[in-house]
């Protein structure tokens, strides 16, 4: 009966379903934080790599009366977390398409950021 159960178990595991599903990553993208809020808000400026214009606003004027071009605001804060970076500070990035789920405490402070929000992943300085 162990004989047949076994197999019978691992095959019916196998058969549901249980993979892992990679998620879509874009290709690598050099950026530069511009401006970073008190509450989670970043502002990445895209400085090279290819990337689809409708994921960026072509020219951007901070509340700070600063002008931007090719920026977009980061969708993802809680992950994110500014990895640690100043305002100027230059790294790489991948966007992804899939929605990261935001389980993180964030203020209410207003601070302007791009309409254009993107999902950051692979964040390496």
């Amino acid at each position: 009966m162990k004989q047949i159960f076994f197999p019978v178990v691992l095959l019916l595991l196998a058969g549901t379903g249980f993979y892992c599903k990679p998620t879509h990553l874009g290709t690598r993208l050099t950026g530069k934080l511009v401006e970073k809020g008190p509450c989670g808000q970043y502002v990445i400026e895209v400085i090279s790599g290819k990337i689809d214009s409708s994921k960026l606003e072509k020219s951007w004027r901070s509340g700070k009366d600063s002008t931007y071009e090719n920026v977009f605001a980061v969708e993802n804060v809680c992950d994110f977390g500014g990895a640690g970076f100043k305002v100027n500070d230059v790294f790489t990035f991948a966007i992804s398409d899939k929605k990261a789920p935001q389980n993180c405490v964030l203020c209410q402070v207003y601070f302007a950021v791009p309409a254009v929000k993107n999902t950051v992943v692979d964040v390496r300085k």
